[in-house]
């Protein structure tokens, strides 16, 4: 569904994935994603939240220098 929409999407974990079990260390949306954050608790949503509202701005800039 990810690969499907042009929306641009982060992956989230709240606890660092990579101190978890093995099996949490392979992501099947990493690829589809603008990347990946994880292990900083609630503060990780803010974080993908801000790469987001950058990522659209900078979109919306370049297509504003186009016109």
């Amino acid at each position: 569904a990810i690969a499907g929409v042009e929306i641009p999407t982060i992956e989230v974990h709240l606890s660092n994935i990579h101190k978890r079990e093995e099996f949490r260390h392979t992501s099947v949306l990493a690829p589809v994603c603008l990347g990946q954050i994880s292990g900083l608790g609630a503060f990780s949503y803010m974080a993908a939240l801000e790469a987001v509202i950058d990522r659209l701005a900078k979109k919306a800039e370049a297509v504003a220098t186009q016109a």
